[in-house]
């Protein structure tokens, strides 16, 4: 019974850091997606969409799967789930980007593994663990190549944006570090879909009410394939499926583990605008790339050892 039971927990773990990579990956491609949606479409109306879609299709499941009863104190913690990352953060995110730029937002955004090492360590009290740290110095280490690898190639180091817009940015990051810790208390008293539908239902429902005078520019916004596209892959993949794949991880995995993968999101970022947006793929992208996945394996890799270890151990028993 030990022995099958550390597998299936050393599996569902390894489980875990596969759809956290998926779930990175998605948010690395929808990244430059909502910087085109934005363009075109008022932020509170992009929000919007982006919560009523999934909440739509997630609906007639979370009416037709049994679930446990929830108290009026849980359904309250996943709609500050969803005020937090939802409103709070995307909205951040939303305004800052538009102020700030890209290039800002990336190299802010690449504080937040940090952000949440510190805070797993210092407030949820996780132990400290020096091959993590290491790992995710690394992976910022490339994740800044990828960042400055074009101003570099340009030799143009000039920054554009803001001090409000950072602001924005910064504010973005906490809310997301502050949003896991949520998640990671609400993943113990509901499951995954409870969480996901009242989370949708308060987002909705606050980008609903400052939406409201723009719901009629809906119709046109569906008629453009280019801004559609945009909507219904943000809504969908990384609305929906993002936050179930994300969702199970946080319910396995250390609040300063789960920081590091979010290194895979710049990577990703950048390999979908070399394939879709014409940028060079140069050897500076590619080594930043690869020294973000190194990063990873560092970090990830001595769960392997650990699992057969305490496989050979009790194997010998």
């Amino acid at each position: 019974m030990c022995y099958s039971g550390a597998v299936a927990k050393f599996q569902a773990t390894r489980l875990a850091a596969f759809l956290l990579i998926i779930s990175f990956a998605i948010s690395g491609i929808n990244s430059p997606v909502v910087r085109y949606g934005l363009a075109t479409i008022p932020t509170p109306l992009f929000g919007f969409l982006r919560m009523i879609i999934p909440l739509l299709i997630l609906t007639p499941f979370f009416m037709l799967t049994k679930h446990k009863p929830l108290k009026i104190r849980q359904i309250a913690l996943a709609m500050l789930f969803g005020f937090t990352i939802y409103f709070a953060a995307n909205g951040l995110f939303y305004l800052g980007v538009q102020r700030s730029g890209a290039v800002n937002a990336a190299i802010i955004g690449l504080l937040e593994p940090l952000f949440l090492f510190t805070f797993s360590v210092e407030v949820m009290r996780e132990k400290f663990n020096g091959r993590i740290l290491a790992g995710i110095a690394i992976a910022l280490g490339g994740s800044l190549l990828i960042v400055f690898g074009p101003m570099i190639a340009l030799q143009d180091l000039s920054f554009s944006g803001s001090l409000t817009g950072n602001l924005l940015l910064v504010g973005c990051s906490l809310c997301s570090v502050f949003g896991v810790w949520i998640a990671k208390i609400a993943l113990k008293q509901l499951d995954r879909i409870q969480l996901l539908f009242w989370s949708l239902v308060s987002g909705t429902t606050l980008y609903g009410l400052l939406s409201f005078g723009q719901w009629g520019q809906i119709p046109g916004i569906f008629q453009n394939p280019g801004t559609a596209s945009a909507v219904l892959f943000g809504a969908i993949f990384n609305g929906l499926f993002t936050y179930l794949f994300a969702f199970y991880a946080v319910k396995r995995l250390k609040g300063e583990e789960y920081g590091i993968f979010e290194y895979v999101n710049p990577a990703v970022a950048a390999v979908v605008a070399v394939i879709f947006f014409g940028e060079k793929f140069t050897p500076i992208l590619l080594l930043g790339v690869a020294i973000i996945f190194t990063g990873l394996y560092l970090a990830e890799a001595h769960r392997g050892k650990k699992a057969q270890l305490h496989h050979h151990l009790l194997r010998g028993r």
